[in-house]
C-alpha cells in the first residue's frame, strides 16, 4: 500500500516533542504524501524549566498541561481529522484522548515511541486509547502488545554516506541523551578504541542542570557520569 495513496487529502493532528527537528522533518514528509498536517508540540513549553519539572515532578506542572490540551481541543473541534498521530506521549493527558475521540469518532489513533517505557512510564497508561501502537523497543513491544517498528533515519544521512568522498574523521561516534547505561557502555567502547588508536567523539545531551542534579541524587546510573562531558544544548541537524 503506497503512502501517497493512503494519505492524500487526509488530515492529521500530529503531536510530538521537539526532538532535533525530527518533528519538522516528519511533518514535511507526511505533507509530501498529500496529507494535511496540523502539528502541536506535545509539551506546553520547551524551556529548560518546563522540561525539568515535567521529568522531575510533573504534578506541579499538570495544570499548565491540562490547559494546553484544552486549548488544542478547542482549536480542533470544528475540524474533521482522519488521524491522530502521537510520538512518545510523554505528557498527553487521558482526558484529552477521551474528549478528542468524542469530537472525532471516525479518527484513527496512532502511537509511536522512540523511547523505552523504562525512561517514561506515562505513555503506558494511555495505550488503551490507541487503535494501533508502535515502538522501537522489542521488549516493550512484547510486554505491552505493541507493533515493533525499528527506528528510521532521514534521507540526508543516506545521501551524505553515498556522496561523501571524504575520509571519516572518527571511528566511533556517539550522540545521544544522557540516561540509563549509555555512558557506561559508550565509555567502555571509547577506552577500547583509545587502546587501539582509534578516534572517538561523544556528545551526551542533558535537558538541564536541575534534571542532572536530581538524577545524580536519586538515579544510581548517573553516579558515574562525568559532569564535564555533559552538554546542555542540543545539536541541530
Amino acid at each position: 500500500m503506497i503512502l501517497n495513496q493512503v494519505l492524500k487529502g487526509k488530515r492529521i493532528l500530529f503531536l510530538s516533542v521537539q526532538t532535533f527537528n525530527y518533528e519538522i522533518i516528519i511533518s514535511d514528509q507526511l505533507r509530501s504524501y498529500g496529507a494535511l498536517v496540523d502539528y502541536y508540540d506535545e509539551r506546553p513549553a520547551n524551556s529548560l524549566f518546563a522540561k525539568g519539572i515535567i521529568r522531575l515532578k510533573r504534578s506541579l506542572y499538570q495544570n499548565r498541561i491540562d490547559n494546553y490540551y484544552k486549548k488544542i481541543l478547542k482549536d480542533s473541534k470544528d475540524i474533521k481529522y482522519d488521524y491522530l498521530f502521537i510520538i512518545r506521549g510523554e505528557v498527553v493527558p487521558a482526558f484529552f484522548l477521551e474528549q478528542f475521540k468524542i469530537q472525532q469518532p471516525l479518527c484513527l489513533f496512532l502511537f509511536f515511541t522512540w523511547d523505552s517505557f523504562t525512561n517514561h512510564t506515562h505513555p503506558v497508561s494511555i495505550q488503551k486509547y490507541f487503535d494501533k501502537g508502535f515502538t522501537f523497543d522489542s521488549n516493550d513491544a512484547k510486554k505491552h502488545n505493541l507493533y515493533f517498528r525499528p527506528l528510521f533515519f532521514i534521507k540526508q544521512y543516506e545521501e551524505a554516506r553515498i556522496h561523501s568522498k571524504k575520509k571519516f574523521k572518527y571511528n566511533l561516534l556517539f550522540l545521544g541523551t544522557a540516561h540509563s547505561d549509555r555512558y557506561r557502555i559508550s565509555n567502555t567502547l571509547v577506552k577500547w578504541c583509545e587502546t587501539h588508536h582509534l578516534k572517538t567523539y561523544t556528545y551526551y545531551y542533558m535537558h538541564g542542570r536541575l534534571v542532572f542534579l536530581f538524577k545524580k541524587l536519586f538515579d544510581k546510573t548517573f553516579q558515574k557520569f562525568d559532569y564535564n562531558k555533559l552538554s546542555f544544548k542540543s545539536l541541530k541537524i
